[in-house]
């Protein structure tokens, strides 16, 4: 069985032989099993921050059956022993936290996230961010998990690890004195970015497309994210955005604001179009149809007519797309 196992040559039909086939092993043969197991996870390295190795087939099987066998004790401190032999990555220390906070020993929990941030940074892995954070607020001590957001935040901003932070902060009841930083420094960069890549197109005489190239995405979403459509409209026409965003500011506006989301979504029917097939066809056609809603919303009930005939202008050699609109009589 153990050799079975090992090799993995039946296509791990035998995976998991302690869980599956204790009762049949016995005492006497999983004992047996066992020295095989430990005579096999002896000639395994420890593996350290940067080793490579972790996705390694022999050492992979080799420690599932140490982690069946400690499992299988009850012992945590086995299991941890055995997770413990490979730190090559992040996510070992999420692993080990984890099993520790489920066996209630969150000291130690935080102890083994705080040995992987220590290896990694906070930036490593936001799962064991979370792990460390979650340790803190356990302890009594919500300002070092909202630090620890904080420190992975401040050297690369974005809107998910604004999200991050912004957890944290609340949980701590700390966010309103946070968020004006938060927000700072994720414009500082957002300018920076925009700055840098004006600078590389003036210096070759290329200007990025429109919704490539740096933008002010990153704040639109953050904004977005914090439920202030307004804001976040205001960023994506002070510094441009993406255009999946700029759907997404369509839609938030075009109740209230149906002529701001009009020109965006005859963008979204051209990029449709272009696309050339018939799935696009019938989407294009369905925003058409949305876009003539929204023009007599905006006091423009005149504007579709002469709307339809100069993409059916623009577009006449595509057929299928042709009969589309013949068919909706435009």
């Amino acid at each position: 069985m153990f050799g079975r196992e090992h090799r993995a040559g039946d296509l791990d039909v035998s995976s998991g032989a302690v869980r599956t086939y204790a009762g049949v092993l016995g005492a006497e043969g999983l004992a047996s099993y066992r020295r095989l197991a430990e005579d096999a996870w002896a000639g395994l390295p420890p593996l350290g921050a940067g080793d490579r190795g972790t996705f390694d087939g022999h050492r992979f099987r080799v420690t599932t059956m140490m982690a069946a066998l400690a499992g299988a004790s009850g012992d945590v401190d086995a299991v941890v022993a055995v997770l413990a032999k490979d730190q090559s990555a992040p996510c070992q220390f999420v692993r080990i936290a984890e099993r520790l906070r489920a066996a209630g020993r969150f000291p130690d929990a935080l102890s083994w996230a705080e040995r992987g941030l220590e290896c990694f940074g906070p930036q490593a892995d936001h799962r064991l961010l979370a792990v460390a954070a979650e340790g803190h607020h356990c302890a009594g001590q919500g300002h070092r998990a909202v630090e620890l957001a904080w420190a992975a935040f401040a050297p690369r901003p974005s809107p998910a690890a604004s999200q991050r932070l912004h957890a944290q902060g609340t949980r701590a009841g700390t966010w309103d004195a946070w968020r004006p930083r938060a927000l700072a420094r994720l414009r500082a960069e957002v300018t920076r970015r925009i700055a840098a890549a004006r600078g590389s197109g003036s210096r070759h005489g290329i200007r990025p497309p429109w919704g490539l190239g740096a933008d002010a995405s990153d704040l639109a979403e953050v904004f977005l994210l914090e439920a202030d459509p307004e804001q976040a409209w205001a960023e994506a026409k002070a510094g441009r955005c993406s255009p999946s965003l700029w759907l997404e500011l369509a839609r938030r506006r075009e109740a209230d604001h149906p002529e701001d989301a009009i020109p965006i979504f005859q963008d979204e029917v051209e990029r449709l179009i272009g696309a050339k097939n018939n799935d696009a066809y019938r989407q294009a056609a369905d925003l058409m149809a949305h876009l003539g809603a929204l023009m007599r919303e905006a006091a423009q009930p005149d504007a579709f007519g002469p709307y339809a005939a100069a993409v059916r202008a623009r577009h006449r050699p595509k057929r299928n797309l042709m009969k589309l609109l013949g068919a909706r009589r435009w």
